[in-house]
């Protein structure tokens, strides 16, 4: 299968052809960020996003690892749409499952404790914290509309395994309410990286792996 070309562009991810979509949910910066944050990953860790939009993090993890199960988890159709014609062009079919699904739902899909890595690059703005874009790519990607940071750790929380890890990538602004959520199901953050970006002198975004406990390593600050 080959992938069409419309108004969206098209590019390379590795030995992958990927396609984008000119509105929506796009590969940015803070995407690649948090596909490098995840290394390594062992060939048996079986993992889920929760949010892939086109589904680039499943494309880099199959192009720099040895992952043997990815399910990828998408509520807008387009994207989804998209995603599908990403991993099947790129014959992933076997290493990537799509799901059309809202992350809320998961729990009647898939026992607890099912994967060993849950990760998500989620919406960062808050319910009800600001003007939802007209475009449905657009809001679904930026805005809370499928559920909110409460609704996301609790979803990863169930589906993580005893031993497993959850990263996550968001807005400084939201470090304490990500860390009190977690703690309050048992999770602590492992490894903390904070992100600079531009000539900010204080950190715009952090990435966090969490695991059941309380452990906490900070790593040396990214500036972009």
């Amino acid at each position: 299968m080959s992938l069409p070309v419309g108004t969206e562009e098209l590019e390379r991810i590795g030995p992958f052809l990927f396609r984008n979509i000119d509105a929506g949910q796009r590969i940015t910066t803070d995407t690649l960020l948090l596909a490098e944050f995840l290394l390594p990953v062992h060939p048996t860790e079986k993992t889920i996003e929760l949010g892939t939009g086109t589904a680039p993090i499943p494309l880099i993890l199959c192009w720099k690892t040895g992952v043997r199960k990815i399910v990828a988890l998408e509520v807008n159709g387009h994207a989804f749409r998209v995603a599908e014609e990403n991993i099947e062009a790129n014959n992933l079919a076997d290493r990537v499952e799509l799901l059309c699904e809202d992350w809320r739902e998961l729990e009647s899909i898939y026992p607890e404790g099912s994967f060993q890595l849950v990760v998500s690059n989620p919406p960062y703005v808050k319910k009800g914290g600001g003007r939802i874009s007209p475009h449905p790519g657009r809001a679904t990607a930026r805005c809370e509309i499928f559920g909110t940071l409460e609704d996301l750790v609790d979803t990863s929380t169930y589906l993580v395994s005893g031993d497993g890890r959850i990263c996550y990538i968001y807005p400084v602004r939201r470090f304490f309410e990500l860390t009190g959520a977690l703690k309050q199901r048992g999770f602590g953050a492992l490894k903390v990286r904070f992100v600079h970006t531009g000539k900010a002198r204080k950190a715009t975004l952090f990435l966090i792996e969490a695991r059941r406990g309380n452990r906490l390593t900070i790593e040396e600050p990214l500036s972009l």
